[in-house]
């Protein structure tokens, strides 16, 4: 997830367009824009991924601000573009968001900016037939309305992807002293969901956070974590 200060200046925008807007046939196109400028009274600007499951192991892919000699204002700006298509019980998503987080480390003795990129692609299918809803005041799917007294039934995948595009063995925005930061999950789930409001969840994890090398004929660090998480959900 993309860090917010807890004081500072904040401010964003996004904007949907639907593209295909018809009864089991949508497509969703999105843009957003976000900039969070924190002080010297707030937690810094920083990009965390969690690997390993929903509450598994964290991996900070860089702090703006970090660098040694930073000044006490650093900003986070993010760009993000969306896109989801609904036809009948399948749905298919994928977002792609680029962060420039500010003076993050130093290279041959001075400051750089760190650029983070994450994208995700994801798939569900309704095995008992239903639709997702579209709520327009958001500009999101919403939960489905089970067509059955059995409930909805939806199988899900999805691909996840987050790296430090300028970590190397020179310049160290993510402090692992290697060559790469990147973290990779898979996910395979199935949701249940028995009311409108009520959701259980079980998902599969598969995961790999690539740390690269340490050096020259150094061998390649990788942490794979494999987990499994059931949860509950209600909406009121």
């Amino acid at each position: 997830h993309f860090g917010l200060p807890l004081g500072g200046m904040t401010y964003g925008g996004r904007g949907v367009w639907l593209p295909i807007d018809q009864d089991g046939n949508i497509l969703h196109l999105g843009f957003s824009i976000n900039r969070d400028t924190s002080n010297h009274h707030s937690l810094p600007a920083q990009v965390v991924d969690t690997y390993g499951g929903r509450e598994g192991v964290q991996k900070s892919l860089g702090m703006a601000g970090a660098a040694l000699g930073a000044p006490h204002h650093n900003s986070q700006t993010t760009f993000s573009t969306e896109a989801a298509y609904a036809f009948k019980s399948f749905t298919l998503q994928g977002e792609y968001a680029i962060a420039k987080l500010d003076n993050t480390h130093r290279s041959n003795d001075i400051i750089k900016d760190s650029l983070v990129q994450a994208y995700y692609v994801q798939a569900s299918w309704f095995l008992t037939g239903e639709q997702v809803v579209y709520r327009r005041d958001r500009g999101a799917f919403g939960k489905p309305l089970p067509a059955n007294k059995w409930g909805a039934w939806e199988l899900t995948g999805r691909y996840d992807v987050a790296e430090n595009l300028s970590q190397s063995l020179a310049a160290d925005p993510c402090k692992t002293g290697t060559s790469k930061c990147k973290v990779e999950i898979v996910t395979l789930g199935m949701n249940w969901y028995p009311f409108p409001n009520i959701r259980f969840m079980a998902n599969y994890y598969l995961t790999e956070a690539l740390l690269g090398n340490t050096g020259l004929h150094t061998p390649m660090r990788r942490d794979h974590l494999f987990a499994f998480s059931f949860r509950t959900q209600i909406s009121f």
